[in-house]
């Protein structure tokens, strides 16, 4: 346990000791429905009532963020020219700080970052991050006032008066140029500090809410903000997929993460947390609405193995503790980083799948569009056929790449089985898995429904191959068809691997490779995720290869 000082060792040890040998966090502890001899409710629900519970808002990613360029590997970190990226539906920050902080120290010419969300308060909370990133001159005090007012449900006196007293009055000034115009129409305002600029296109009627926004920290009762969040994160419904997330963990790390599903806060597990009363107004709607689900998790939105690599007197076990780290140092790079050389953010609120009309065709470098599943069937098409065209030619940056992710394709083509009797005993796979896991359950408790035997099919799904699953998915789907002429997709992916979350088989099996196999295994992560990578044709290039 660390704590942030001998003061509040002594206050909270009380509490702390009461929690470190509270059963959550014991060897012995297993889920509820072990305990009552049931089958769990994740098994027989039906997909619907398997679907987090609470607000349908992607308050942040269920993956974790990664570095869009790579540039030390696609153009080379001596690159001659600027470069131009887009985050076509992220509004997110995380793919953002990853891509900035990962920019080769040789790397000094112009950087333009368009950042695009059609959800108001999503895009707002980044405008507000990046505001914070550049105007605050205390470096130490915005990279915490952006850590809690991205992560956690309550902010500090402190933050709070740092948004009302230096983010909104430039707010405000804008708001008074526009309030007569069309609430339909796009305003923009750009803010100058040094070589940073920060462009914001929004439209009027989001422009007029911001305020009200920003005010929400006086206007919402910190007990209703609190009794609403935890109607969610505890919701006595989901009792079953809490234990389920929570089987996967280590003891230590099941307390660690009760705490933060009953507080919220994102920090070190001893730090005091006296000072955070204040409802942060971007995870709360009026009047005390919770505007996460029981799924979202910060620590979902970042590489886990880096999380806990992370330097600092956090413990693995207080895996928060480890985040709050990760990001403290991530966020001084990020800052560090936009003041060395000219970086220029463009904000907007467009629906994704009309930015062909509104950015110059053939103007950049990258375009995540991994925001953009295929949850809803038809999106990866209309994607690519309204954002490759913006994306420069294989002429003009011949490692130009637009990135795609597929969430459900390979899933929702293969059989369900959560039995380990149904699984085939003689895969390469099941056999690997059985030497990690060292233990194999007895046959008397091979059809039942405890954590030791549950563990094994995600296992698995880290190291199957799903080649031809997603094979057929492109072919089902038609994509050679549909796809505009010039279109062209990777053999090789250079910047994410296609099957990015999947595990080779290593043997012997060491330590190292025993701690990332587990690490992998507690990220909401398998191995049917695909990430497709894009190129797009000079179009005469593309005739003289028809001739």
């Amino acid at each position: 346990m660390q704590y942030c000082s001998k003061e509040c060792q002594v206050a909270h040890r009380p509490y702390h000791k009461e929690e470190c040998r509270s059963k959550v966090g014991q060897d012995y502890w297993q889920p509820l429905w072990v305990q009552q001899g049931r089958i769990p409710a994740f098994v027989y629900e039906d997909k619907e009532s398997n679907g987090p519970w609470g607000v349908q808002r992607n308050v942040w990613p269920r993956h974790p963020a990664f570095d869009i360029l790579k540039l030390a590997e696609n153009e080379g970190q001596d690159h001659p020219e600027d470069l131009n990226l887009l985050f076509a539906a992220c509004g997110d920050l995380g793919n953002v700080v990853q891509t900035v902080v990962n920019l080769p120290d040789e790397w000094n010419h112009r950087l333009q970052l368009t950042v695009n969300d059609g959800d108001a308060e999503i895009i707002v909370r980044s405008v507000i991050l990046l505001l914070i990133a550049v105007f605050v001159d205390d470096i130490d005090q915005a990279i915490e006032c952006m850590i809690h007012v991205w992560y956690s449900a309550f902010i500090r006196e402190s933050d709070s008066e740092l948004l009302q007293s230096l983010i909104k009055p430039m707010i405000d000034r804008v708001c008074n140029t526009i309030k007569d115009k069309d609430p339909e129409s796009l305003r923009a305002k750009t803010w100058t500090r040094g070589n940073r600029s920060i462009k914001v296109v929004l439209k009027q009627r989001t422009w007029m809410t911001l305020p009200r926004m920003l005010d929400r920290v006086r206007q919402i009762k910190p007990i209703e903000a609190f009794a609403s969040r935890r109607a969610t994160v505890l919701c006595r419904y989901r009792w079953d997929h809490r234990d389920g997330f929570m089987m996967k963990l280590p003891p230590k790390q099941r307390t660690a993460h009760l705490r933060y599903l009953l507080h919220g806060l994102l920090l070190p597990f001893g730090h005091n947390r006296v000072e955070f009363v204040v409802p942060n107004p971007f995870l709360y709607r009026m009047p005390a609405q919770w505007q996460g689900n029981d799924a979202v998790n910060p620590v979902f939105a970042w590489p886990l193995h880096d999380v806990l690599e992370a330097p600092g007197a956090a413990s693995e076990n207080d895996v928060y503790g480890k985040l709050f780290n990760y990001l403290y140092d991530h966020l001084r790079a990020f800052i560090d980083r936009i003041n060395k050389s000219p970086t220029f953010f463009c904000l907007l609120q467009v629906n994704p799948f009309e930015l062909d009309k509104c950015l110059p065709h053939g103007s950049y470098d990258r375009i995540d569009a991994t925001a953009i599943t295929d949850k809803h069937r038809g999106f990866p098409i209309h994607a690519l056929e309204t954002l490759m065209p913006i994306l420069k030619n294989n002429k003009q940056n011949p490692h130009a790449t637009m990135i795609q992710f597929f969430e459900t394709a390979v899933e929702s083509r293969l059989p369900k089985s959560g039995e380990l009797s149904k699984l085939d005993q003689d895969s390469a796979e099941l056999k690997h898995v059985k030497k990690i896991i060292a233990v194999t359950p007895s046959s008397s408790s091979i059809c039942s429904w405890s954590p030791e035997v549950l563990i094994y099919p995600p296992l698995i799904d880290l190291y199957a191959s799903h080649w031809e699953v997603f094979d057929q998915y492109l072919a089902n789907e038609k994509f050679n068809e549909r796809v505009r002429p010039g279109t062209v997709m990777k053999q090789v992916n250079t910047i994410v691997p296609k099957f990015r979350y999947q595990l080779k088989f290593q043997e012997p099996l060491d330590a190292e490779y025993r701690r990332t196999v587990w690490r992998r295994f507690r990220e909401p992560v398998d191995g049917k995720s695909v990430y497709l990578e894009w190129q797009k044709e000079d179009e005469e290039e593309k005739v003289k290869a028809e001739r």
